[in-house]
């Protein structure tokens, strides 16, 4: 689980302007800790939803990932 001081060490090495992205659970539902943070491209599908991949990838932009534990 990652506390809020290291989730505040991990954003401020990232550029503000990058957009969050959260990755969903298997289920589509329920809370989980928070168990890391990573940086790839988004790419949206749809208003709600989308592709990440560690690489560029056509019309993509810098993300951050949060990643549950579950």
């Amino acid at each position: 689980m990652i506390t809020v001081a290291e989730l505040i060490a991990e954003l401020q090495r990232l550029d503000p302007a990058m957009i969050a992205i959260v990755q969903k659970d298997g289920e589509g539902n329920g809370y989980s800790p928070l168990a890391g943070v990573d940086v790839g491209f988004y790419a949206a599908k749809n208003t709600w939803s989308g592709d990440v991949s560690e690489d560029e990838i056509p019309d993509s932009t810098p993300c951050i990932i949060l990643f549950p534990v579950n």
